[in-house]
């Protein structure tokens, strides 16, 4: 089989065939039209000078599958009403041959869009699943949850998720997974496989980096036919919480090996990272990279938010912040992306945080859930947005929803620690010593978790195994004091 080009758009009657973006429009808009739909409509046209024998056909749309004529047939048939009403003629069906479509028809105009492999953002395709062993309705099946998939990712707003058409399309072309992605300069591609036996399913996912071929993350996932939903939300669930930060690492492993200067997303993925450790330096060393951030890309919603958050996490660390200038960016942030998730996240916390007032930065966290439900961090940041307002309940269920999500997360201590604050409040001491002990661990010199640890245990008449914990407090944090502490405070709660 003849490998399909991916650098051409074609013009057929009023539609406009984009291969190199897997669409198929009218005036503008989208015409549905499955993948393998597409992959034979695109192998008719780049063969309008002969006769396309149906074999070939069904090797264009099920690569390495044995399949009846009759789901060819359908597929024609879907074809046809998508691209060639009845009169028309284009597609044409020749007897114990196969199909043909009429040269005349086609046109040919060169391809407007930049490249895929020019995008600033790292770029990620999913692949169409195998199915095995095939049947039409398995097929259907694997392509939603496939499609699923694809749903899951375009919530992370740092990435870019190629469209599924344009990925099934090099996927016929491809020989292997990693050369499909390749083809359509893809920094990693997500591809596996549907088993089928009786009622019961597993889909197999594997996570691969195109530049090397290697594979980063893995996944099987166990359902039944009839719970199908089930199997959709699990697929969800693993892929924001184990595709979305391998990824993450990843770009931030080849930033580091990158030479000159970088780029706005490299630093703010730097950033991050020293954000997680909460001292002072490397509080000091993420403001400093999120400032070269915002210099190399003024309009960079994250960095702006982050860059509030550092500054709001400089507070409870005793560190002098200058608040004006602290809440300048978390303002900048949500006005600049109204529908970016970590923006929204962010900067609403740290809007509610250094203004001293909860309720005007929750809308903004409960927007950015919104748009990405299986957020981990905007959970924690509504977590403590409720706690700072009293509502310790409410407060701890999104925190256990953030834990749950990730109990492994580069920023799970802060989540534990609000579970810890959380169970004081509500008299709950021995969850509250769990909990923060578990933050301890994440993040030893997160301050605040020693706070809640002291007050716990001296709830429960551990004084002895509260002293302890206040000295190394005191020991990391020498300017603290009560009355410090009872000013710096958002908790609204006497």
């Amino acid at each position: 089989m003849a490998r399909v080009k991916i650098v051409t758009t074609y013009l057929l009657h009023d539609c406009e065939l984009d291969v190199t973006r897997g669409h198929l429009r009218r005036d503008g808009l989208d015409i549905a039209l499955r993948p393998k739909a597409l992959r034979v409509l695109i192998h008719l046209v780049e063969n309008r000078d002969r006769v396309v024998p149906k074999d070939e056909l069904m090797e264009v749309g099920w690569p390495g599958v044995i399949v009846t004529e009759d789901s060819l047939t359908q597929l024609i048939a879907a074809i046809r009403r998508a691209v060639d009403p009845p009169g028309r003629g284009t597609i044409r069906t020749l007897p114990k041959r196969g199909y043909a479509i009429d040269g005349r028809a086609v046109r040919v105009k060169p391809d407007p869009g930049p490249a895929l492999q020019d995008r600033l953002k790292p770029s990620v395709g999913v692949l169409p699943f195998a199915v095995r062993p095939v049947t039409a309705l398995d097929d259907y099946l694997a392509d939603g949850l496939a499609e699923q998939l694809v749903c899951t990712l375009v919530q992370v707003p740092w990435l870019h998720v190629a469209d599924s058409a344009l990925t099934a399309l090099a996927a016929a072309s491809a020989d292997t997974p990693t050369e499909a992605g390749r083809l359509v300069g893809l920094d990693y591609i997500v591809h596996g496989s549907l088993q089928v036996l009786g009622d019961n399913l597993r889909l197999t996912t594997r996570l691969v980096a195109t530049e090397d071929d290697r594979q980063l993350w893995s996944a099987t996932l166990d359902g039944r036919r009839d719970d199908i939903f089930a199997l959709q939300d699990a697929l969800a669930l693993r892929v924001a919480t184990g595709i979305e930060p391998k990824v993450r690492v990843e770009e931030l492993r080849r930033c580091e090996d990158k030479h000159g200067s970088l780029t706005a997303f490299e630093c703010y993925l730097r950033a991050m990272t020293l954000i997680r450790d909460t001292s002072p330096r490397a509080l000091d060393g993420a403001a400093d990279l999120l400032e070269q951030a915002l210099r190399d890309n003024e309009r960079h919603a994250p960095a702006h938010a982050a860059l509030a958050w550092a500054g709001a996490l400089r507070i409870p660390q005793g560190l002098a912040t200058d608040l004006p200038a602290a809440l300048h960016p978390a303002r900048r942030a949500i006005t600049l992306a109204p529908d970016d998730c970590d923006a929204l996240s962010m900067g609403g916390y740290a809007l509610g945080f250094l203004e001293r007032q909860p309720e005007t930065g929750i809308p903004f966290v409960e927007r950015a859930l919104m748009l990405n439900g299986l957020s981990v961090r905007s959970h924690s940041f509504l977590g403590w947005l409720h706690l700072y307002a009293g509502r310790y309940g409410q407060g701890d269920a999104h925190f256990a929803r953030a834990i749950d999500l990730a109990p492994i997360d580069e920023f799970s201590f802060r989540a534990l620690t609000g579970r810890a604050f959380a169970g004081l409040f509500l008299g709950r001491f021995d969850d509250a010593i769990f909990a923060a002990r578990r933050a301890l661990n994440v993040a030893p010199a997160y301050t605040i978790a020693h706070r809640v640890l002291a007050a716990a245990l001296v709830r429960t008449d551990r004084t002895d195994e509260a002293r302890q914990i206040i000295a190394d407090l005191t020991r990391r944090h020498p300017a603290i004091t009560l009355d410090r502490y009872l000013s710096e405070t958002r908790f609204t709660d006497p």
